[in-house]
């Protein structure tokens, strides 16, 4: 049973990045607007119907979800370290016997993969928690929301809360899918400054790390990923430029300037960059709009 619900969610899985990639290349397919809206509206309609039959999965056996994911990551990970032993060997660094070891390891890692267990059981709710990014593993944080936090079961299309209700406090995804609809800025940044005032530049650090990781896969032929790309991740901090604000970026210090929120026009060349993006070396000065 296990191995017929690993391969459905595979399935779902797929088939909603496929709608995806879909969606990005409309404007290529069909060169009538008509066509392209009914394109999009049909398009967007399976994703959405798929995403609730993801949703249904992963409430109802989230083990699944939590094994399947968990598989992905590791096939990520394998295949990075395969482009960093060919590119090592390209490069002469590693010799051609010494690649076809590693090659040799990875492959059978993999294929380990393959006879991974079926099912892999989700982690607790107190092991949650150390896995929340902007609480840092801080034991005394964790504790305090342990002792006053509760476990609550949502049905599938219930309201979890509503614009407009008391604050009930933060909740935390155990399991399961939830589609959310995002308050007002103004209202956002007046809970930072007067409540939680450390809590953005840890959401924002956490954001930033996700879009810089996946801009600089995008953008360079290769980095040391297996050490080199954590510890970029790890030096890294954010910076917010105010509004028609001119600054200097590159200097001696700084590896990579990753837009990450807003627009951006370069001083120089006039060009205009637009989050997410990788803003080229030759790019010294800009401007915020």
């Amino acid at each position: 049973m296990s191995h017929q619900l690993s391969f459905r969610y595979a399935i779902l899985k797929g088939y909603i990045q496929g709608e995806a990639d879909v969606m990005n290349i409309i404007d290529r397919i069909a060169s009538s607007e008509q066509i392209k809206q009914m394109l999009l509206i049909q398009v967007t309609s399976n994703m959405e119907q798929a995403m609730k039959e993801l949703g249904y999965l992963e409430y109802d056996h989230p083990e699944i979800a939590v094994t399947m994911k968990t598989k992905d990551e590791i096939n990520v990970m394998l295949n990075m370290a395969r482009e960093i032993v060919k590119a090592f060997r390209l490069e002469g660094i590693l010799h051609k016997i010494e690649g076809a070891e590693i090659f040799k390891v990875i492959m059978a890692r993999k294929r380990e993969v393959l006879d991974f267990q079926s099912v892999i059981k989700p982690l607790t709710v107190d092991e949650t928690m150390y896995h929340i990014p902007w609480l840092e593993k801080d034991k005394d944080r964790i504790d305090f929301i342990q002792e006053r936090a509760k476990i609550v079961t949502f049905d599938c299309g219930n309201d979890i809360f509503e614009e407009g209700d008391e604050p009930k406090g933060i909740y935390i995804i155990i399991s399961g899918m939830v589609k959310t609809y995002f308050i007002p800025k103004s209202h956002l940044y007046e809970a930072f400054r007067q409540k939680y005032p450390g809590m953005e530049d840890k959401m924002w650090l956490k954001i930033g790390r996700g879009i810089t990781a996946q801009k600089i896969r995008e953008h360079l032929s290769y980095e040391d990923w297996n050490y080199k790309m954590q510890l970029e991740l790890y030096n890294m901090h954010i910076r917010d430029i105010p509004k028609n604000t001119k600054i200097g970026i590159y200097d001696e210090s700084v590896t990579y300037v990753i837009l990450i929120h807003g627009a951006v026009e370069d001083c120089l060349s006039r060009k205009l960059y637009k989050a997410p993006f990788l803003i080229p070396i030759t790019c010294h000065r800009v401007k915020k709009y």
